[in-house]
């Protein structure tokens, strides 16, 4: 289906007797689909109840005996061809409030635009085993991160996680990113309007001999390259001042949505810290990370300070 700009959509058109139509729009390109009869022979009249729908990313199945046609819930949590597991934390003898609280959330948030009827395919799931052993993450915390244009294809800029540190108390997440960003999610029951702080952490550089060689790399970059603190101030992001004019000539390889978003309830990003690069081919990052809620401190290691 195309759209105003010309590109094509991949939608799902539905026909009835009635000469009736519906179009349902996808977010992933469609690879193939097939009908659910709900009698499996065929010497019976065909009366489709579902159709499954075979995306790039998922699978799902559509309920078509539903007015508006919803999408009936999968009982597996993960979608395909997602992402490898790039890090893993364990946390024993958590608060019960905590397990409660993140369950209860998690049942609040199921349900919603969801058909009633419970999943109809059967089967296939030592396939699916197979294809989910390499492990995948859902990266919907990075949902508040822009890429920069000029640095779309360079291999070190990346989403993944690489470090993540819970406050069972205060049920603080931080979550630390291999290109040099870190957020700090807060837990909220509700869903909230809120705009995300964003902090530019300052490189300390010695000031002996090496330490000038370092320096005289960001004189190398493109001036072409944006920086995130012009950005930030564009984007309309309440960042403080936390950089001097020494780091004029780093850059940032992400930048933060500075609009307010409605997100739903559970963890909410709050904070969120961008280390500077020396340049767009020697990229930091974080080597270590603590939180403690009692004083109200985070620590960050990174590569190059």
């Amino acid at each position: 289906m195309p759209t105003d700009d010309g590109l094509p959509v991949p939608a799902l058109t539905f026909l009835r007797a009635s000469k009736s139509a519906t179009v349902l729009e996808m977010d992933h390109p469609i690879l193939s689909f097939v009908t659910l009869p709900q009698i499996p022979f065929n010497s019976c009249p065909q009366q489709p109840q579902a159709v499954a729908v075979l995306l790039k990313g998922e699978l799902m199945v559509i309920d078509l005996q539903v007015p508006g046609y919803p999408s009936i819930e999968s009982p597996h949590a993960m979608d395909l061809h997602e992402q490898p597991v790039t890090c893993v934390a364990y946390y024993s003898n958590c608060p019960s409030d905590l397990i409660g609280a993140l369950t209860l959330v998690g049942c609040k948030q199921r349900r919603k635009g969801y058909s009633g009827k419970p999943w109809p395919v059967n089967g296939g799931i030592r396939k699916r085993m197979r294809d989910w052993t390499s492990g995948t993450h859902s990266y919907w915390t990075a949902s508040h991160f822009e890429r920069l244009e000029e640095l779309e294809g360079c291999e070190k800029v990346s989403h993944a996680v690489k470090l993540i540190e819970l406050c069972v108390e205060s049920r603080f997440l931080l979550v630390s990113g291999v290109s040099g960003q870190v957020t700090l999610f807060r837990f909220s029951k509700t869903e909230c309007m809120n705009t995300i702080a964003v902090v530019h952490i300052p490189q300390l550089n010695p000031s002996n001999g090496s330490g000038g060689d370092e320096r005289s790399e960001p004189s190398q970059t493109p001036k072409e390259i944006r920086r995130q603190p012009k950005l930030a101030s564009q984007d309309s992001t309440r960042s403080p001042a936390t950089s001097d004019d020494s780091d004029d000539e780093r850059i940032t390889p992400f930048k933060v949505r500075g609009a307010a978003v409605k997100r739903k309830a559970g963890y909410q990003p709050e904070l969120a810290c961008l280390i500077p690069w020396p340049s767009s081919s020697h990229g930091d990052s974080v080597t270590s990370t603590a939180i403690n809620s009692a004083f109200g401190l985070i620590a960050l290691g990174t590569l190059f300070s």
